[in-house]
Parts: structure tokens; C-alpha cells; sequence
């Protein structure tokens, strides 16, 4: 991505924790899935009004035998496992359930 594009690279790594290991992986999945990369952009918006300014990690998940893959965002919490479901929804209802069309089977957000 150029240094215009606000979702390139660097504006990823502002935005989100990437295990340094993974961050090439994920990288090339952006790239393959620009789609991916335009929900990230609006994600943090969203994800941090529902739930607060907790760190949001990207994991990319893979099942070579199958030929799948998919991203997921983290929102790392201190909270208890009920609240996170909660928060959970709340996100899917205000925000994901009309971003998710963009992207099914290519990104995930979940509260832990």
C-alpha cells in the first residue's frame, strides 16, 4: 500500500497487535483479500466505542487440508467470559452483522 492509503501496512500496525511471526502471513492475506482490509479500517471505530480502548490482535487461523483460512480480530479483555459475550454481540448487532457481508468467511471479531 502506498503512504496515502490510511490501511496500509504501517496504519495496521498502529491499530492492531500481529504476533511478528504471523506478519508476513497476514500481510499477504491482505493483499489477497482487499475486502479484509477495508472492514479493518472502520473496525477500530467501532469495536472501541462498544467496548473501550482495550489491544486488538489479528490472528490468522489456517486449515491447509482444507484450503482455509480467516482472520480474526481480538479484542484482548480483562473481562469476565459472560461480559465478552455480551460485548460480543453488542458488536455483531451495532456494526459487524452489515460489515460481515463484505467479508464472510474472511474475518472474524471476538472479545476475550
Amino acid at each position: 500500500m502506498s503512504a496515502e492509503d490510511p490501511a496500509g501496512r504501517s496504519w495496521i500496525l498502529k491499530n492492531y497487535e500481529i504476533p511478528p511471526d504471523t506478519a508476513d502471513e497476514i500481510e499477504r492475506f491482505l493483499s489477497r483479500n482487499p475486502e479484509v482490509r477495508e472492514v479493518l479500517k472502520e473496525a477500530p471505530f467501532y469495536i472501541r466505542r462498544i467496548v473501550g480502548d482495550y489491544p486488538l490482535l489479528l490472528e490468522l487461523v489456517r486449515e491447509p487440508e482444507e484450503d482455509w483460512e480467516e482472520l480474526f480480530v481480538v479484542v484482548k479483555t480483562d473481562l469476565d467470559v459472560e461480559e465478552a459475550l455480551e460485548l460480543d454481540d453488542r458488536i455483531f448487532d451495532l456494526w459487524f452483522k452489515d460489515a460481515m457481508r463484505k467479508v464472510v468467511g474472511k474475518l472474524e471479531i471476538t472479545v476475550r
